[in-house]
């Protein structure tokens, strides 16, 4: 599932993995550069700018104990394929139109 913050344009997904209706990960993922993370978050450590930046398993939500395997195969397989990432920006436009 996808999930996007409604607050600020932090240009983030946030993905939550369900597995028998049970959420067993969160991964964090920001698709722009590391300067527009440092811009935005101005103020901000550099390690939690690169968590922000990510792939990474959020440290806020839920992780069950296969998280981290979900997020190799995240890592190995999705998180390379161009035409899902676009597909991610694509439905986080749509989403930011929808809530103005």
């Amino acid at each position: 599932m996808e999930l996007f913050c409604d607050e600020c344009d932090c240009r983030r997904v946030f993905l939550q993995v369900f597995r028998n209706m049970e959420n067993e990960a969160t991964i964090a993922y920001g698709w722009e550069n590391l300067s527009f993370y440092r811009k935005e978050f101005r103020g901000f450590e550099e390690k939690l700018i690169k968590e922000i930046k990510g792939p990474v398993l959020d440290t806020f939500l839920y992780q069950s104990e296969i998280s981290g395997g979900i997020f190799k195969l995240f890592n190995k397989m999705l998180f390379s394929d161009k035409a899902y990432m676009d597909r991610i920006v694509k439905h986080y436009k749509l989403f930011k139109q929808k809530i103005k």
